[in-house]
């Protein structure tokens, strides 16, 4: 019996061993030196891996992966095993592909062609491509700095499983993408192709050729297979596969496919160097504005009242970083205080648009008229290849004194918001007639009386804040302490004291209410009834600058946000001690010690 079943397990491995075969097939004979190709290992009846070496000499090996199977006919098993490689060519030519071995079996060796990318499409038949880019730069001879729209196209007639497009790339260039990816479709030779277009600005940094590197596409294709005829000895996952394959989401876990790689064409721009007429500094655009705004609006102006000035210049084609700084003169009679520039890239279609805004605020010292000279900003014209400028033209200002007296100046609330307006009474209609048949006549004494309260009300709201801003401030007791004992403040070298501490140890509102009960009494005729008439009359660059950036923190809607108080002091301190002619900021006189002294920092 024993030898009986050592005869049949012999015959049994002699079949399997005359059934073991390794076959190779590619799925393409002829590609593009930018596609990959399909190389499919059968091993029947056998065992073992295939040594895959041989390829490396002309191939890279992009992808591989590996399927197993088995089926059973008459009672009898076979069984399968399938590697199956993507591979990328190193070169163009014939190429041939070795004998590949899996143990003592070796594969026949094969023949593939590979084609330039470029005679590879002009010998394609129409319609043929699968996928491919295309691309554009215009203009192809821009000037040195100037803009470039350069367009990438994708085009595909399959379905694209994890595509990957690479950006463009220059050596020498600033390439920034500009918008989002826009998606169609197109009629190509009869053909619909999904079409993605992609858009880039590309600014040249030196004048001579510029090549761009173009955009490399990677993806993969699911790839069309003949299913076998179903029965009693096939391969029994087969339906399997092909059902997940075709259902959405799925493709990829059964389905095979192979990858693609498609890539556009380069490009070489001549970059112009800047033209010899043209003005610095150098700004080439497709468009440029210059604006202003007033705030509040109107020629006419208050000595010692803050108005905002908000100068805007809009380019298209350019970056905001391109864009000048304005150099803006102060003439006789006024002062500015410039806030730091603001800029912003923006996009109008596939245009990328640069804003940038510089806000400033004039102060007038005297009254009389005041002219602002012109502001020009010099620029290319790349679309009519011309130098061009804009102008905001030269403006007068009429300024006025104060209320209050001759050339004394009042002080300004924030141009948004002023602080203490005087309210007009309103137009009473003469003859208590009703302008209006439709108005009862019994109206309009109703509606006359109700305007006077309500002027009435806003009289006393402003004598109130008046008088507060106004009065002298009691000396502080301990400090952080409200309810310490106060007494009214006898020298100028007192208040500065009482400011020293609030600008030290309190908040801003607190400091300016100390600040101007100093200016009460340096000023009792004619005090200046804000922080901005302060500034003016301590005539200190240090003091204007830090009692301006105080005030526009008190009225500005969020409030004051980085307040440093120790730094405000250094700023005015000084300003105010030579203003009372003690340098040393000591009291006049002899004064008896405070109950509670300051803080020592």
């Amino acid at each position: 019996m024993r030898p009986l079943l050592l005869l049949v397990l012999l015959a049994f491995c002699v079949n399997l061993a005359a059934a073991a075969e390794l076959t190779a097939r590619l799925d393409r004979e002829q590609i593009a030196d930018d596609e990959t190709v399909g190389l499919s290992l059968i091993l029947s009846g056998g065992g073992g891996t295939p040594d895959l070496s041989p390829l490396e000499a002309d191939f890279d090996i992009i992808d591989q992966s590996h399927v197993s199977r088995m089926s059973f006919v008459n009672g009898q098993s076979s069984s399968s095993r399938e590697w199956r490689l993507e591979l990328a060519p190193r070169h163009t030519g014939l190429i041939e592909i070795p004998s590949l071995k899996v143990g003592d079996l070796a594969s026949q060796p094969l023949t593939l062609t590979v084609l330039a990318a470029a005679k590879a499409k002009a010998t394609a038949p129409s319609g043929d491509q699968d996928v491919r880019l295309e691309v554009s730069a215009i203009p192809e001879a821009p000037y040195v700095q100037g803009r470039v729209d350069y367009q990438v196209r994708l085009l595909a007639r399959v379905q694209l499983l994890q595509p990957r497009l690479s950006d463009p790339t220059a050596e020498g260039a600033q390439i920034e993408r500009v918008g989002d990816d826009q998606q169609y479709s197109e009629m190509i030779d009869g053909e619909r192709y999904t079409v993605v277009e992609r858009h880039y600005a590309i600014f040249p940094q030196r004048s001579g050729s510029l090549e761009i590197e173009p955009p490399r596409l990677v993806a993969a294709v699911p790839v069309e297979r003949t299913p076998p005829a179903q029965g009693f000895g096939q391969d029994p996952f087969g339906p399997i596969e092909e059902i997940f394959g075709s259902m959405p989401g799925m493709g990829g876990m059964f389905t095979s496919t192979r990858q693609v790689r498609a890539r556009g064409r380069s490009v070489t721009l001549d970059v112009q160097p800047q033209p010899a007429d043209a003005e610095q500094p150098w700004l080439p655009a497709e468009s440029l504005e210059l604006s202003d705004e007033w705030q509040p609006q109107g020629g006419r102006v208050t000595v010692g009242e803050a108005v905002t000035r908000t100068i805007t210049i809009t380019a298209a084609g350019v970056t905001s970083a391109q864009l000048p700084d304005l150099d803006l003169d102060a003439p006789a009679g006024v002062k500015l205080y410039p806030d730091p520039p603001q800029s912003q890239d923006e996009r109008r279609g596939e245009v990328p648009v640069a804003v940038k805004q510089i806000k400033v605020a004039l102060v007038a010292t005297s009254p009389g008229e005041v002219t602002l000279p012109e502001i020009r900003v010099p620029w290319w014209d790349t679309t009519s290849d011309s130098p061009r400028e804009a102008v905001i033209p030269a403006r007068t200002l009429e300024v006025v004194a104060a209320a209050g007296g001759g050339a004394g100046v009042a002080s300004p609330a924030p141009a948004a918001t002023p602080v203490e307006a005087r309210p007009q009474p309103a137009a009473v209609p003469s003859g208590g007639r009703a302008t209006n048949a439709s108005v009862p006549a019994a109206f309009w004494p109703w509606f006359s009386a109700l305007l006077a309260l309500g002027w009435l009300a806003t009289l006393g709201l402003w004598w109130r804040e008046r008088h507060r801003r106004l009065a002298i401030p009691q000396a502080a007791g301990r400090d952080g302490d409200a309810a310490a004992p106060r007494r009214p403040l006898s020298s100028r070298a007192e208040a500065r004291q009482a400011a020293e501490r609030a600008c030290r140890n309190r908040g801003p509102r607190d400091a300016r209410d100390a600040l101007l009960a100093w200016a009460a009494l340096a000023w009792p005729d004619n005090p200046p009834r804000g922080l901005a008439g302060l500034a003016v009359r301590l005539d200190s660059d240090e003091a204007a600058a830090a009692l301006t950036a105080m005030e526009r923190g008190l009225y500005s809607e969020a409030g004051p946000t980085d307040w440093n108080g120790k730094a405000t002091w250094a700023a005015i301190g000084p300003a105010l001690a030579a203003y009372d002619g003690d340098d040393a900021g000591a009291p006049q006189g002899l004064a008896l010690p405070e109950l509670y002294p300051s803080r020592i920092d």
